[in-house]
């Protein structure tokens, strides 16, 4: 170790060089990948290495042109680093707010569709200074829903970091627990609950972007649901996709997830689950059921 020591010091720095600036994405993983190698034989550096890993990632998804295949990489990295790093996580939480942030993806539901093309011109006129010091526009701000893959791995770094505050009685503590990413997460979810009856039934190809945002959000809390090793976080992800039922024209949308989460929990609550579809089919008048139809092709 003695000897190969002062070679592996110069990849990291040279790793850490090239992972600070705007690289080529194929030397941005291959330099991710140098990093996290960096931190097994460096513990000591591990902090580093995920400020380094996470900033690329963050870095990669404000994009104009979101690099996919870096925050890809990165995402799997943070993911093997996790476990180790639960006192980093706290830090994290805007950055994971930003990347779930529905406020403009809000209004464009509530806008309905000639408010999808009012929302477009706005993010024409939007923009910002990039990391390459010109004004550039923002897409969406954020928009890793766009992309299918990003949207999986996202979802694990997510499970992951549920699983390390779990696995450390983060989310046994009320206090521990409203400081915590999940509750952040389950925060951002719930947000959005109300607006899925606004979703369109449309088959419009313009609105595919609503669709996936939501269905990431519903990914995320039967992922949480299924990795915490706590009933009353369980029961606050049910009763976050049932609260969405309430309005007129209840969204189909979340009854998999629904039912997804009642399988995985005891009799009384599949019981609930049935008493819940059978008063649907009494009431409902299928407005949505293009949409559901839609997000599962």
């Amino acid at each position: 170790m003695e000897t190969i020591s002062p070679t592996l010091t110069g990849l990291y720095n040279i790793a850490d060089h090239f992972a600070g600036k705007p690289s080529h994405p194929r030397l941005l993983i291959a330099s991710l990948s140098m990093l996290e190698a960096s931190s097994f034989f460096f513990p000591e550096l591990r902090n580093a290495v995920w400020k380094r890993t996470w900033d690329c990632m963050m870095s990669a998804c404000r994009e104009k042109n979101v690099q996919v295949t870096v925050a890809e990489a990165a995402i799997h990295n943070l993911i093997q680093l996790c476990p180790l790093m639960l006192d980093a996580l706290s830090a994290c939480a805007p950055d994971v707010r930003e990347l779930l942030d529905n406020a403009a993806m809000s209004s464009e539901m509530r806008e309905g569709t000639g408010g999808f093309l009012r929302m477009n011109k706005r993010r024409k006129e939007r923009s910002t200074v990039s990391k390459y010091g010109r004004n550039e526009e923002l897409s969406f701000i954020v928009a890793i829903w766009k992309y299918e893959s990003l949207r999986a791995v996202f979802t694990d770094l997510i499970r992951v970091i549920t699983l390390t505050e779990n696995s450390n009685q983060v989310l046994c503590s009320p206090t521990s627990l409203e400081n915590s990413v999940t509750q952040m997460v389950l925060g951002e979810i719930s947000s959005v609950m109300p607006m899925l009856s606004l979703l369109p039934a449309s088959s419009d190809p313009s609105f595919s972007e609503m669709h996936d945002y939501t269905q990431m959000m519903l990914d995320l809390c039967t992922t949480i649901a299924h990795t915490v090793d706590n009933s009353d976080i369980r029961a606050a992800c049910f009763q976050i996709l049932v609260s969405s039922l309430d309005s007129e024209s209840p969204p189909l949308v979340v009854l998999p997830n629904i039912v997804d989460i009642a399988l995985d929990d005891n009799e009384e609550r599949q019981k609930e689950v049935n008493r819940i579809l059978t008063g649907l089919l009494m009431n409902y008048e299928l407005k949505n059921v293009s949409f559901t139809n839609q997000i599962d092709s």
